[in-house]
C-alpha cells in the first residue's frame, strides 16, 4: 500500500480511513506492506495498525521551500523506498490517494516489473475552480481548487494509462472513468464502511444533545450552514445542543467560531474537536439525530456511523447521496436552511416519524460492515486482478 499521503495524527480523511480498515482486515490473510512518511506511520500505529509491515520513506526537510519541492522530494524518495520492496507473484499495489506520492511511485513500480497489478483510488472528484464547492460562478478562480485540479487531472490520465483497477466512493463516480475510456469491470465503488462490532460495545448512553454533526470542518461540509440550521432550531428549542466533532483549516475554524459567537450559540454547541473510535461513538449515541450538511459530496462515512449508533440523518438532496443513502434520511432542498431546520424539528417532535427513519437506518447500515466490505474486495483482486497473473 502507498500510503504517503494519508491523514497526519488528529485527523482522518476518508481515503485513510478506508485504508486503514482495509489494511487491517487483508493482513489477517496477506501480506501486507504499508509505504508511509514519518506523520502517516504515527497514524497507523495510533489506530493500533500493528498487523502489517511498515517500510518507512524518509521525510522531506524541503517543505520550507514550497508544496512543489516537497512533493518532488518525497515522489523520488518513495520511488526508491518503493522499488527495495521483493516482488512477488501475485503482487498488488494499492495507492491509498490520487495526490502525486502515491500515484507516481505507483507508476514507476508498474513500468519496472509489468507483472505489478496497480489499484489507483479516486474518491472525490473535485468541482470546477471558478464554481467551488458552492457551485456558483466566480470570475477569479479558487486558487487552491484550481492547483488541485491541476494535480487531479495528471493523477486521473496516470491511472486511466496504467492501472489495472480504480476504486471510487460512489457507483455514479464510475462514469467519470468509463466515458475516458476505462473498462467498468475494472472499476469499484466502496462508499466506506462501519465497525458494526465497536459500535456494539458502546452502550447506550444519556440523551445529551439534540443535534449531532461529525466530519471535516470545511466548506465542502457546508458547516457554516450548519450553524445556521441550528440557530432555526435553536430559535424554537432555546434548550436544544448540539455536538460538532471534527477539525479542519484553522481559517475555516476561525470563521465557524465566529458564525457561532456571532448567533449567541456558545452555550449551546459543543465544540468537540478530531474524535474517533468509542469515544466518539458515545457522542453519537448521545445524540438524537444526525445533521449531514455536506453541500458537495459523493458520500460521507460519518453519516453512516451515526446510523448504526441509531440516529436519523438529515441530509440536503445530492445526487451521489441518493445512491449512497436511498433510506434511513430525511431529504431536503439543496442549502435551504429553513426546511433542514424544520425537518430536524419534525424528527424531535414526531416519535412514530423518528422511530420509522431510525429503523430504516440500522437496517440500511448493516451492509456496510467493514469486514464485509473488505473480504469483497480482496476476493475481487485475487480474482479479477491476481489471476490474469497465472
Amino acid at each position: 500500500m502507498l500510503a504517503n499521503a494519508i491523514s497526519q495524527q488528529g485527523t482522518m480523511g476518508g481515503n485513510t480511513k478506508i485504508m486503514l480498515e482495509f489494511a487491517r482486515r487483508w493482513a489477517a490473510t496477506e501480506e501486507v506492506n504499508i509505504v508511509t512518511y514519518e506523520e502517516g506511520l504515527k497514524t497507523c500505529l495510533d489506530y493500533n495498525l500493528n498487523n502489517v509491515n511498515y517500510v518507512k520513506v524518509p521525510s522531506s526537510k524541503f517543505a520550507k521551500f514550497g508544496v512543489p519541492a516537497y512533493y518532488s522530494i518525497q515522489i523520488i524518495r518513495t520511488c526508491i523506498t518503493s522499488l527495495k520492496i521483493p516482488k512477488k507473484t501475485g503482487f498488488v499495489v494499492y495507492s491509498a490517494s490520487n495526490f502525486w506520492p502515491d500515484v507516481i511511485p505507483a507508476v514507476v513500480m508498474k513500468r519496472k516489473n509489468p507483472r505489478v497489478k496497480w489499484i489507483g483510488s479516486y474518491y472525490l472528484i473535485n468541482p470546477s475552480a471558478f464554481m467551488g464547492f458552492e457551485e456558483k460562478w466566480h470570475w477569479l478562480p479558487n486558487m487552491r481548487l484550481l492547483a488541485s485540479n491541476f494535480m487531479d487531472r495528471i493523477s486521473y490520465v496516470l491511472m486511466l494509462k496504467f492501472a489495472d483497477a480504480i476504486f471510487v466512493t460512489n457507483d455514479l463516480d464510475k462514469k467519470f472513468f468509463s466515458d475516458r475510456g476505462f473498462p467498468d469491470s475494472k472499476l469499484k465503488a466502496i462508499y466506506g464502511g462501519v465497525d458494526l462490532a465497536e459500535i456494539s460495545e458502546v452502550p447506550e448512553q444519556v440523551k445529551k444533545y439534540d443535534c449531532c454533526f461529525v466530519g471535516r470542518i470545511h466548506p465542502q461540509k457546508g458547516v457554516l450552514y450548519l450553524i445556521e440550521i441550528f440557530d432555526r432550531i435553536h430559535s424554537l428549542k432555546p434548550n436544544a445542543k448540539l455536538a460538532l466533532i471534527g477539525n479542519g483549516p484553522k481559517w475555516y475554524e476561525n470563521k465557524v467560531r465566529l458564525e457561532i459567537r456571532k448567533r449567541h450559540l456558545g452555550k449551546n454547541i459543543d465544540l468537540l474537536g478530531f474524535m474517533d473510535g468509542k469515544e466518539k461513538y458515545k457522542i453519537l449515541k448521545s445524540s438524537r439525530v444526525f445533521l449531514h450538511t455536506s453541500i458537495y459530496d459523493n458520500c460521507g462515512m460519518a453519516a453512516a456511523e451515526g446510523m448504526a449508533c441509531g440516529l436519523p440523518v438529515v441530509r440536503f438532496d445530492i445526487p451521489a447521496l441518493k445512491v449512497a443513502y436511498p433510506q434511513g434520511t430525511l431529504v431536503v432542498p439543496l442549502r435551504d436552511c429553513k426546511k433542514f431546520a424544520e425537518a430536524v424539528i419534525t424528527l424531535l417532535d414526531d416519535a412514530d416519524l423518528y422511530n420509522k427513519i431510525r429503523e430504516e437506518s440500522l437496517e440500511l447500515v448493516k451492509s456496510w460492515n467493514w469486514t464485509e466490505k473488505a473480504g469483497c474486495l480482496l476476493n475481487f483482486v485475487n480474482t479479477e486482478l491476481c489471476s490474469e497473473q497465472g
